[in-house]
């Protein structure tokens, strides 16, 4: 399935960290993919989260998608790669009953479509404050995360310490909002299986020992191209 969605793109074969990303994403290992920009990080991570999804909620006929479903929780620094995130997961769930809802401002989905999507793509700010004025959403979607994407982990979760306005009332001192939300997801997550995939063009020791200390783990997986 993997061949064929990079065929439908035009890719004749995948590029260095694809081809490194594949085997560790699809086996459901949490990992962080270190390349450089335009080396095909996205799709190294979505490619094989996607395919997972479709098989266990398409193959195996479970057509019904609601809060307690699993859910691709995709958060990134800024709206426009959000809406980049989920314009490509559309492509690769086509022709299936999977929706995306992209959560951002100017973007506001409904209760009922936040439930109903099984990827979900938004900013740590936009999804901090949706879990402020909506404490069902708080209540369900960190418990209904099975796979956890952090795109530009390098800016989500930097060494410095965050001194800006706080987001979210789980955020500590110090924290930046990704943090936080990261932290609530490992907490709250019902799913023993949860994945956490990260990806970075820089990725520095302190940022991955900060994501390693969130998840309560020993070590994430590195996968690198440079």
């Amino acid at each position: 399935e993997m061949k064929e969605a990079l065929e439908a793109r035009a890719i004749s074969s995948p590029t260095p960290i694809q081809r490194a990303a594949f085997p560790v994403v699809s086996k459901g290992y949490s990992c962080m993919l270190h390349a450089t920009t335009g080396s095909g990080k996205t799709l190294a991570m979505m490619l094989p989260i996607l395919a997972k999804l479709r098989e266990e909620l398409v193959e195996k006929k479970k057509v019904v998608i609601n809060q307690t479903s699993k859910k691709v929780l995709i958060i990134v620094p800024t709206r426009e790669l959000a809406a980049q995130h989920a314009a490509g997961a559309r492509d690769l769930l086509r022709g299936t009953n999977l929706h995306v809802a992209l959560l951002t401002a100017g973007e506001t989905p409904t209760a009922d479509a936040l439930a109903s999507a099984s990827v979900i793509a938004t900013t740590p700010v936009e999804l901090a404050m949706a879990f402020n004025a909506t404490k069902t959403l708080f209540d369900w979607l960190p418990a209904a995360v099975g796979a956890l994407v952090l795109d530009e982990l390098d800016v989500l979760l930097p060494a410095k310490r965050f001194t800006g306005k706080k987001f979210f009332r789980f955020q500590d001192d110090g924290m930046h909002p990704a943090e936080a939300l990261v932290k609530t997801v490992a907490r709250r997550c019902e799913r023993p299986d949860l994945q956490v995939v990260a990806a970075s063009a820089t990725l520095d020791k302190a940022t991955s020992r900060k994501l390693e200390r969130l998840l309560r783990a020993s070590e994430v997986l590195r996968v690198s191209a440079i």
